[in-house]
C-alpha cells in the first residue's frame, strides 16, 4: 500500500480511511495503541478479549454483553419465542 497523507484537525484528530478501518475490523469504539519512537508514530488495533457472552446459570440462558438499545432487546425476545 502506498503512503497516505492525513491532516490533523484543530482537536488533534485524524481520519483513518474507511477501507483501512474495514480491513482491520475497526469501528466506532475500537481501541488503538499508539507508540511514539524515534520520531515515528505507530498505531495498532488492540484486540478485545474474546469472552463467552452467553452462559447458562441455574438452567437459564444469561446474556452478559452490553445492551446497545431497546431494539436489540426486542430482537432477543423474538429469537427466544
Amino acid at each position: 500500500m502506498k503512503p497516505i497523507e492525513l491532516k490533523i484537525d484543530s482537536f488533534g484528530r485524524i481520519l483513518i480511511p474507511q477501507e483501512i478501518r474495514i480491513g482491520l475490523g475497526l469501528g466506532s469504539g475500537s481501541t488503538l495503541k499508539l507508540i511514539e519512537q524515534q520520531g515515528k508514530i505507530t498505531l495498532s488495533p488492540v484486540q478485545k478479549e474474546k469472552r463467552n457472552l452467553l452462559t447458562i446459570t441455574n438452567h437459564v440462558l444469561v446474556y452478559k454483553g452490553k445492551l446497545e438499545s431497546v431494539k436489540a432487546l426486542k430482537n432477543w425476545e423474538f429469537m427466544l419465542l
